[in-house]
C-alpha cells in the first residue's frame, strides 16, 4: 500500500487483510475512468469510428456504469465480510 494511504487504514477500519483488499480493489476501480488524454480513448474513437464528442459521451457513460457497478459490488463484499466478521 502508498505510505499515504496505509495510516488512514486503522482508522476505516480497513486494517486487516480484507480490508486491505477491498482498498486496493477499490484503488483498481478508480483508474477505470478515463478522459480525452488516455490513449485508450483514442483506440476506442478510431475502432468506433465516432467523433470525438460522441466518443466523450459514450465513452464517459460507459467508464461511469462500470464504476458504478465495481463500487456496488465492493459495498457488498464488504457488508458481507463484516457481517462475518462480526459473527465470529
Amino acid at each position: 500500500m502508498p505510505h499515504g494511504i496505509e495510516p488512514l487504514l486503522t482508522s476505516l477500519g480497513l486494517d486487516d487483510a480484507t480490508g486491505r483488499a477491498l482498498t486496493a480493489a477499490a484503488i483498481g476501480a478508480g483508474t477505470m475512468i478515463a478522459h480525452v488524454n488516455d490513449p485508450y480513448f483514442w483506440l476506442v474513437a478510431d475502432a468506433a469510428e465516432t467523433t470525438p464528442t460522441q466518443t466523450l459521451a459514450l465513452y464517459t457513460l460507459g467508464t461511469l456504469v462500470q464504476a458504478c457497478i465495481v463500487v456496488a459490488a465492493l459495498m457488498l463484499v464488504c457488508a458481507f465480510t463484516s457481517a462475518s466478521a462480526v459473527g465470529r
